[in-house]
Order: structure tokens, then C-alpha cells, then sequence
């Protein structure tokens, strides 16, 4: 009852979810009847590099919003092409995007665009964003539709091949074969780079040309020779099976020996446990484990003990886990996917392996500890509405924005100190999140998801704050912007909140789901909007956090 009279105290009649504020006329209203605000057109900018397009909201096609964003970043780029570029290197570098795809769609933008000046800015910025041969051809792909091939851009693809130290070189061309139609034969024919040494122009005319140049020059000799052990490692790579055929036992050897990538080994060999033993043996990368534990645990090679217990070292390992940089979410989804027995498209199968589930449960934990509390006074609020079971996070369509979510939560409850966390969950009504830092991961999903599910009212968590005299530094809420119920809308009851309790609160709004709506107030600089769910997210809340204003 006291809510409702505390409602009552501040309903002026335009202060409803459904009804726009006479003076704000930039509010909007978004898919659902509410009224919002608008993202100005570089927020919808950020929001594309780091979520795309791809994945679908409750109420949102994927479809118009690519349309909304091809058009935003055409209008950016006539505006400020330079500042377009910045933002597309500044996030690509950073991480912050699960795939690199729109940043190398929206360069390809630039390089493409009519203003010579933000063509060659682009362009001197390629090896930035490009940084492997997909990222090439992918970036080629996009050109050769935008714009076709000029000197400018031989010039910037021959500089990619060429800049490289020959261990660089040699492992892009043979990890990294084609994609989008391209082959680093079809790109070295096209930019014609000019080799800077004698290795270079081995390997580039050995891809060019599917046979090895003439020794032709005095000093080619002693180059190749300093030059040996890569120049050897590039052409067991490319013609092994000429080579080895199908002798398991020579490949497996040739894979330690000259430290050999999966991606260069014949497919029907990947069916044997041996290889992956081999691949095993070469330290293979974080993530690239990550990728093929289903696939390991489908041929048997969890059978071997040393072997299982050389990943599950691995996957557990904290300095691995720190210095892989390793986005928490591809750990999640990791666990996810190997947990179900079962690929994404159901092509593979394998029988789980507890031992390998568990350590990934470890690292997920794990990923999250190199961050400082923030001493700050958290209320954290999980949109646990219906859509927020509809919506899906970008890239992965089968992971719910209210599982990732409620994995967040569970990593501030583990970060902070007791004392300064709170984790609430919302929809039409609030109640206290029935979970604890001590939950195992699956008993978090459990638990939030049989939670009673409603409309979306964003409001509610500084309202219970305000009513119930908590005092919170930031109030964080998880949700897919989708607010429309209730009868004050969310800044207007921050704002309440300040005034009522004498807190400068802020507001930190996550978004998962792509959409051009937030519920923060872009007026307001103790409000944040943050877009996606990566590595990133726990640093910027905890500098917002600890931000003055």
C-alpha cells in the first residue's frame, strides 16, 4: 500500500510509461507502446559495431534494423567520416564486439566513400581492424561490392601481406585460407604486393603460383636458409597430404614439429584422436579449445586420460584464462553448447564428459576475477519480462537475454562485497532474486527462470529503493530496453530518488538485445547505456561507478 501512495504522491498525469513528457520532445515510443529516448545517431552507431544486426528482439527484425543502421553510418560518414573510423578501430581493438564483422562492414563503408579524405583514413587504418586473413577477405568482399579495386586499395592490401615478420606471414596464409570467396592466391593476384626480401617472395609466389620460385639471386640461398624452419613449416602445411597421405602417425609428428594449426589438417583426419593429441601437444590456443571441445569428446579423445586431463589443466588454468583475454560470455556459451550433447545445428554429437563440464563451470568463475570490488552500493535488477525470454543475444540464438543476465549477476555477487550488493528482479512487479554468491551456475538459470514473468516496467527498481530508504550509489539493469508499464517512467523516478534520499545515484542501463532505444537519459551524465555483454561491461560499470558527476 505504501507504493501506491508514494506513486500517487508523484502521478501528474504525463508521467506514465504510455504517455510522452511534454517537455521532453525528444522521447520516442518504442516497439511496445512505451516512450523512451532515442539514441542519437553515433549511440546507434556503437550499438551496431558491437551487436550488428543479426540477432532478433521480442519485437525487433533483424532485417530493419540493418536498413536503420546502413542508413545511420552513410549519414555519420558525409558528417564526420574521421570520427567514424576512430570509433569503428577504438572498438574492434578493444574487444568489445563478439564478432569483428559490422566494424569491417562499416570500413569498408569509409574506404568506399566519396570524400577522398575518409577513403585514405579508412584504408591507413585496414590493419587495425583486419587483423587476419578472414578479416581480409572479408573486408575485400565488402569493397569489391562497394567500390572495386584501385590503386589505393592494391596499395593497402599489399601493405597487409607485406608488413608482416615472415612467422606472421606464414601462419596468416596458412590458418587463414579463404573465406567469403577469396583465397590469398585470388588477393596476391589482384594487389600484386612487392616482396621486401627473398622469403617474402618465395612464399608469395609459392601461393601465387602453387609451385616455389627459381633460386635466382646471389644472396637467396643464405636468406632461405635463415629463413628455413618457416619456409619448411608453410610447405608441409600446404601439401601434406602430397607429403604424408593419411599415415596418422607422420601427420601427428609433423604437427609438433612444426607447430601446426588445426585448420591446416585434412578434414577426415580430424576424426582421429591422435591428431587432436598432437594439436593438443602444441598448446592450442584458449579459445580455439573452447571451439572443439564437442568435437574432441566425439572421437574419443576424452577416452584418454592424459589427454582429458591435459584440456581440463588447461580450460582451468588462471594464467591461460588471463592471458587468452577470453570473453566470459565464450566460456558460458562453451558450457552451454557442450552441456547439450550436441553442435548448434545438430550435425555432431558426443557423450559429455563431467570432468570437462565442470572445469568449464571453473573457468566461467574464474574469468571474472582479475577485477577490483568497486565499494560502491550496487542494486542490481534483472528484467525478468516475457520478452526478455524471446530475446536472444546477438550471434547466439539459443542463449535467452535473461540467462545472460542472470550470469551477470551472479559475477557482481561474486565481485563485491556483500554488504554493498543487492540483486533484485523485475517485470510488472519487484522481488529479491532468490539466488546467493554460493549457487552453482545452474541453479541460478533454475532459480531465475521460474520466477512469474509479466510486462516490463523499468522504473520499479529505484522505486523500491526510494520506498524502502536503500541507499544505492548505482542502480545496473539487465534488460532488452522494451520498457512500456508503469506509471513513472525510469529517469523520472532516479530523479525521485535523488531528491528523496540525498544520493547522486546513478543509473547504468545494459541492453543485450540490438535495438536503437535506452532507457537512460542522454541528457543526463549519471546515466549510462551500455550496449552487449563482453569482457568490457564489468570495467565500464565499475569506472562509471566510480566516476563523479
Amino acid at each position: 500500500m505504501a507504493m501506491v501512495n508514494y506513486l500517487n504522491m508523484y502521478r501528474n498525469g504525463d508521467s506514465d510509461q504510455m504517455t510522452p513528457d511534454p517537455d521532453r520532445p525528444d522521447q520516442v515510443k518504442n516497439n511496445a507502446g512505451g516512450y523512451v529516448f532515442k539514441l542519437d545517431d553515433w549511440g546507434v552507431l556503437d550499438r551496431f559495431l558491437i551487436l550488428g544486426s543479426e540477432s532478433n528482439t521480442y519485437y525487433c527484425s533483424a532485417k530493419e534494423l540493418t536498413i536503420k543502421n546502413a542508413q545511420n553510418i552513410l549519414k555519420l560518414l558525409d558528417m564526420d567520416g574521421k570520427r567514424v573510423v576512430d570509433r569503428v578501430v577504438e572498438i574492434s581493438q578493444a574487444g568489445r564486439a563478439p564478432k569483428n564483422d559490422p566494424a569491417i562492414f562499416v570500413l569498408a563503408l569509409a574506404a568506399s566513400h566519396k570524400d577522398n579524405s575518409v577513403r585514405s583514413y579508412a584504408l591507413k587504418n585496414v590493419a587495425s581492424v583486419a587483423r587476419t586473413g578472414t578479416h581480409l577477405f572479408q573486408f575485400i568482399n565488402y569493397c569489391n561490392k562497394l567500390r572495386g579495386w584501385g590503386r589505393a586499395l592494391r596499395r593497402t592490401i599489399s601493405e597487409w601481406y607485406t608488413e608482416k615478420d615472415l612467422r606472421s606471414l606464414v601462419y596468416q596464409v596458412m590458418k587463414y585460407k579463404s573465406r567469403c570467396g577469396w583465397t590469398h592466391r585470388d588477393v596476391l593476384r589482384k594487389a600484386h604486393p612487392q616482396p621486401k626480401n627473398y622469403a617474402q617472395n618465395f612464399i608469395f609466389k609459392t601461393i601465387a603460383n602453387g609451385f616455389a620460385p627459381d633460386i635466382d639471386e646471389s644472396n637467396s640461398i643464405l636468406e632461405l636458409i635463415s629463413a628455413e624452419h618457416e619456409i619448411k613449416r608453410y610447405y608441409i602445411a600446404m601439401n601434406m597430404r602430397k607429403l604424408f597421405g593419411n599415415d596418422v602417425d607422420k601427420i601427428a609428428q609433423a604437427i609438433v614439429q612444426y607447430d601446426l594449426p588445426r585448420e591446416v589438417i585434412p578434414t577426415n583426419l580430424l576424426n582421429e584422436p591422435k591428431i587432436w593429441e598432437a594439436l593438443l601437444e602444441v598448446d592450442m590456443p584458449y579459445t580455439a579449445m573452447l571451439r572443439n571441445l564437442g568435437k574432441m569428446s566425439s572421437v574419443g579423445v576424452f577416452e584418454n586420460t592424459s589427454a582429458c586431463t591435459k584440456v581440463v589443466n588447461k580450460l582451468t588454468n588462471k594464467e591461460a584464462i588471463k592471458g587468452s583475454r577470453i570473453h566470459p560470455i565464450n566460456i558460458l556459451i562453451a558450457r552451454l553448447t557442450y552441456s547439450s550433447g550436441q553442435g548448434y545445428r545438430g550435425s555432431n554429437h558426443w557423450q559429455v564428459n563431467e570432468r570437462i563440464e565442470n572445469a568449464l563451470e571453473e573457468a566461467f568463475y574464474e574469468s571474472f576475477n582479475y577485477l577490483e570490488p568497486s565499494n560502491k552500493r550496487h542494486l542490481v535488477a534483472l528484467d525478468v519480462s516475457s520478452s526478455m525470454l524471446g530475446s536472444t543475444v546477438r550471434g547466439l540464438d539459443f542463449v535467452s537475454a535473461a540467462d545472460i543476465s542472470a550470469a551477470m549477476a551472479m559475477t557482481m555477487l561474486k565481485k563485491e562485497k556483500e554488504e554493498h550488493i543487492k540483486i533484485m528482479a523485475f517485470s510488472d512487479h519487484l522481488i529479491e532474486a532468490p539466488i546467493n554468491r554460493n549457487m552453482s551456475l545452474q541453479e541460478v538459470f533454475n532459480k531465475i527462470i521460474h520466477i512469474s514473468f509479466g510486462a516490463t516496467d523499468c522504473a520499479l527498481p529505484m522505486i523500491y529503493a526510494t520506498e524502502n530508504k536503500i541507499p544505492v550509489d548505482v542502480f545496473t539493469i539487465w534488460t532488452d530496453n522494451e520498457t512500456w508499464y508503469g506509471s513513472i517512467k525510469p529517469h523520472k523516478a532516479l530523479q525521485i530518488y535523488r531528491e528523496k534520499m540525498g544520493i547522486n545515484a546513478k543509473l547504468i542501463s545494459c541492453g543485450i538485445t540490438a535495438t536503437d532505444f535506452t532507457i537512460a537519459d542522454p541528457m543526463d551524465p549519471g546515466m549510462l547505456d551500455i550496449v552487449g555483454f563482453d569482457s568490457a561491461v564489468p570495467q565500464l560499470i565499475d569506472e562509471f561507478s566510480m566516476r563523479s558527476i
